[in-house]
C-alpha cells in the first residue's frame, strides 16, 4: 500500500552524498517538501524554499509540482532558482523533471529510481534530448524507516544547464514501451 501523497522521506545520508558531488549553491527550490528532510540539509548551501500538494505540511506555498501553475509561481515566489532538488513521487516524475529543468537556471537533481531512464513513452524523447550529466548511484533506501527496500535502487540523476549529458537513448518504437 502507498503512503498518502507517496510521502517517502529522504534520508539524510542521501542528500549528502549528492551535495559531496555536485556544487549546489544559491537559490533552491524543493517542491516535494514533505517532512523537511532534505531541506533541512540542502539549508547548508543557500536559501531554500519548498512546496508541497498537501496542506498539512509545512511549507512556502502549496501544489502540484506535476502542474505548470505550480512552477510558475514558483518562479514568481522565489524570482531566481538556481537549483530544484527533489525525491518527486515516482510515478509523476516524468511530468516533474521537464517542469523543473525548464524552470532552473543552474540545475536540478532528482532521486529517482534507475529505471527512470528506460526510454519509455513518457519520456523517452525527453532524455534524448536531455541526458543527465551526473548519475550518483545510491545503495537501495529504506524509505519507510523499517530496514525494507525499495525493489529497485535509487539514483541521484543530475541535469546541469550548459554540460553535456553522455547518456543515449534509443527511440525505436519497438522497443519503447508504456510506463
Amino acid at each position: 500500500m502507498r503512503q498518502n501523497n507517496d510521502f517517502y522521506p529522504t534520508p539524510e545520508w542521501a542528500t549528502e552524498e549528492l551535495l559531496k558531488r555536485v556544487p549546489i549553491m544559491g537559490t533552491i527550490y524543493e517542491p516535494c517538501i514533505g517532512d523537511g528532510a532534505m531541506a533541512r540539509v540542502l539549508d547548508r548551501r543557500g536559501v531554500v524554499y519548498g512546496s508541497d500538494i498537501d496542506i498539512a505540511r509545512t511549507a512556502s506555498w502549496y501544489g502540484d509540482a506535476a502542474q505548470r501553475e505550480l512552477w510558475d509561481l514558483a518562479k514568481q515566489e522565489c524570482q531566481r532558482i538556481d537549483w530544484v532538488v527533489t525525491n518527486p513521487p515516482f510515478n509523476q516524475a516524468a511530468e516533474i523533471v521537464p517542469l523543473a529543468f525548464e524552470c532552473a537556471y543552474e540545475g536540478i537533481a532528482m532521486l529517482l529510481r534507475l529505471s527512470y531512464l528506460e526510454p519509455v513513452e513518457n519520456r523517452g524523447s525527453w532524455l534524448n534530448v536531455n541526458p543527465p550529466t551526473k548519475l550518483i548511484v545510491l545503495p537501495r533506501i529504506s524509505f519507510t524507516g523499517n530496514g525494507k527496500t525499495d525493489n529497485v535502487t535509487c539514483a541521484w540523476m543530475v541535469w546541469e544547464k550548459g554540460a553535456i549529458g553522455t547518456i543515449a537513448v534509443s527511440e525505436n518504437p519497438r522497443f519503447t514501451t508504456k510506463a
